[in-house]
């Protein structure tokens, strides 16, 4: 057997149209989805996990801190000087 597939059901709209307008970027998406689970992480590490560059990272970030979405917390990270954690 096979499942039945509705298409527009009476399901309502999918769950991405009531997403903030800031998060319809794929890549602020992915930021705030990979520091949903914690309290900190480290700028290399969301950067590693979300495939993209320090520059683009920071960027996006900017914009997610100026709408109070993130926390950066500036500083030593690690053995030298770095970003810090978000």
């Amino acid at each position: 057997m096979t499942p039945e597939v509705s298409v527009g059901g009476s399901q309502g709209p999918h769950p991405r149209h009531g997403l903030a307008p800031l998060l319809a970027s794929a890549v602020r998406l992915s930021i705030v989805a990979a520091l949903a689970p914690v309290e900190k992480a480290e700028f290399a590490y969301v950067r590693d996990l979300v495939e993209i560059t320090d520059s683009a990272l920071s960027k996006q970030v900017s914009r997610l801190e100026e709408a109070g979405w993130v926390t950066v917390e500036k500083g030593r990270s690690g053995v030298g000087p770095g970003p810090g954690c978000l």
